[in-house]
């Protein structure tokens, strides 16, 4: 089976414990190279509350240095795309962009 696609819960990447998910395909051949997850209520309940918890400090950045961090973190993912995925980011690296 493809590798499960981990979801980011707060500062910590995690692999769904979950039946049902969707399949990523290689643009170039097809192929099937990983499956992101259906989320159940418990991994959606924990992403909330995680969410929550980040608000106050989240919310009291000046929006240049948000700006910087989240487009900082979109050209990375970008770039793997780009690369038809074949260098994908780990998540440790994708977290300290």
């Amino acid at each position: 089976m493809t590798q499960m696609v981990p979801v980011l819960i707060g500062d910590r990447w995690l692999v769904p414990d979950c039946e049902r998910s969707t399949p990523v395909h290689r643009p170039a051949t097809g192929e099937v190279i990983a499956r992101t997850p259906h989320c159940g209520a418990a991994d959606v309940d924990r992403a909330v509350q995680a969410a929550q918890a980040a608000f106050p400090a989240w919310s009291r950045t000046p929006a240049p240095d948000r700006a910087r961090v989240l487009f900082r973190r979109a050209d990375r993912r970008l770039w793997s795309a780009l690369n038809g995925g074949d260098q994908p980011l780990p998540p440790d690296d994708f977290l300290a962009s």
